[in-house]
């Protein structure tokens, strides 16, 4: 969790502490926040004030007391009630899941320690990312067939969608610390069970920052297609699996 933050966030805390009393349940600093995604750039980190009631009072309170800090980094916090957190679970259960093992409490109660999310809410919003970059893809080949440099330029979009998959398919599995320390792509496909090539040249080529010419992507492209194919129907099954009584 970034260093420079958490300092700031226990001055806020204690002033909102302060000037909200019972209202305050907990300040959290997450790496991310239930709908914001699952890549945020470099050591960035979010704020989570949780409320026992929202009302425009006391965020006209929060909201002057975090304007000493916006010059100083400190993001603008997210303000939930505890139902509010608990349905997240299920509409962003990625976001949700990474935010309840990444997280460091700053003050009140932890609101991630009695909350987890189901399982099948969590493989069907797998699915839906391996769905919709397999959708992506085909539509990309249907409107340039020879494999243009917009087509390379383009291909880096679904790289993102891809990456989020990826490091989403990671929660379906505890890893220990040994597990954790592997490459990402290692660690998907032990949980997966098979290799996946395409999709390992294809992040790549994002984190190398370069651009695929029009044989590579011939030669690859339709691995990649069946690929993520593999996976959507895998985690189909997997849903199922996960649904039943």
């Amino acid at each position: 969790m970034n260093k420079t933050m958490k300092p700031l966030a226990g001055q806020l805390a204690e002033e909102l502490k302060k000037l909200l009393g019972d209202n305050l349940r907990a300040v959290v600093l997450c790496r991310v926040l239930p709908g914001e995604g699952l890549a945020p750039a470099g050591d960035e980190v979010r704020l989570l004030v949780l409320l026992d009631d929202v009302e425009p009072g006391s965020l006209v309170l929060l909201g002057r007391a975090w304007s000493k800090y916006l010059d100083q980094g400190l993001s603008t916090p997210a303000v939930l009630d505890a139902e509010e957190l608990s349905r997240l679970a299920e509409v962003f259960p990625l976001e949700f899941e990474e935010a309840r093992r990444r997280h460091e409490l700053i003050l009140g109660e932890d609101p991630f320690s009695r909350l987890t999310v189901p399982g099948a809410a969590l493989v069907r919003a797998l699915e839906r990312e391996a769905q919709q970059a397999l959708l992506l893809l085909r539509q990309m080949v249907i409107d340039d067939p020879e494999f243009s440099r917009e087509f390379a330029e383009r291909l880096a979009s679904v790289s993102g969608v891809c990456e989020k998959l990826m490091a989403g398919m990671l929660l379906l599995k505890p890893e220990s610390e040994k597990d954790a320390a592997r490459e990402l792509m290692e660690r998907v496909e032990r949980i997966f069970g098979g290799s996946l090539p395409a999709l390992r040249w294809m992040l790549g080529l994002k984190a190398q920052k370069r651009q695929a010419g029009p044989s590579e992507l011939k030669n690859l492209f339709p691995t990649l297609l069946d690929e993520l194919g593999h996976l959507a129907r895998w985690l189909g099954e997997l849903e199922e699996f996960q649904g039943e009584p």
